[in-house]
């Protein structure tokens, strides 16, 4: 009897190892079934994903601010305003002296739409991504991504090509994906970005001459 019981009880252990090790991941094209929302309520909570970078205790978020899933571009922001807009011009841009970080001067959107630990990523973190991981680039449903692997851990996670906002409306989509870093250079007080292109070889991070109005996209960090 008791051999009996034993033998059920394990095979109950196995039924349930067997489920959690099937468990789906995240869609990379629709949003999941189990999303929730940020501090704000309305913004979609990423998963936080391990890339496996030393010296950095962070996780990065499995989707851009604003998209509720990896190939959705999410919402365009200007350095350091806290909304997305319709228009992104010098004339209606809000932020009039440029802090050295946006995430200590209280300015980071990330951290005020998903609250907890989130927040914008630096410069540092951002070139940490790259060096570390291993560069591919796939087509999902029709969206251009850049996909980062830690071949040590195994985790991935995807950057749509998303181009950038300026005036009213996208450009390079497809051709490019520039995203935000929270500091700017201390040399030429310049905010960092970071600049994906199609092929691996043309990617770049970079302090580019761009203005801080325009609108790119944000990846949140967790620490």
């Amino acid at each position: 009897m008791m051999r009996k019981a034993f033998s059920l009880l394990l095979a109950g252990l196995c039924l349930c190892c067997a489920i959690l090790s099937c468990k789906k991941s995240e869609p990379l094209d629709k949003p999941s079934d189990n999303l929730t929302y940020g501090a704000d309520g309305k913004t979609p909570m990423p998963t936080a994903v391990d890339m496996g970078i030393d010296g950095l205790s962070i996780k990065w978020a499995s989707f851009n601010l604003g998209a509720s899933y990896p190939a959705d571009y999410g919402d365009y922001y200007a350095w350091g305003e806290m909304a997305a807009k319709e228009s992104y011009t010098e004339e209606n841009y809000t932020l009039k002296t440029a802090p050295s970080n946006l995430t200590k001067a209280g300015r980071d959107v990330v951290r005020e739409k998903l609250g907890g630990n989130w927040r914008m990523p630096t410069g540092e973190e951002l070139k940490a991504l790259r060096r570390t991981c291993h560069l591919t680039h796939e087509m999902i449903n029709g969206v251009k991504m850049a996909k980062y692997t830690n071949l040590k851990n195994n985790n991935s996670i995807y950057f749509p090509m998303g181009g950038y906002k300026r005036d009213n409306s996208v450009r390079e989509i497809g051709r490019s994906g520039y995203y935000w870093a929270s500091d700017t250079d201390e040399y030429e007080d310049i905010q960092y970005s970071y600049v994906i292109y199609p092929t691996p070889d043309e990617e770049a991070y970079s302090v580019i001459d761009t203005a801080p109005w325009d609108g790119f996209m944000i990846r949140p960090v967790c620490e």
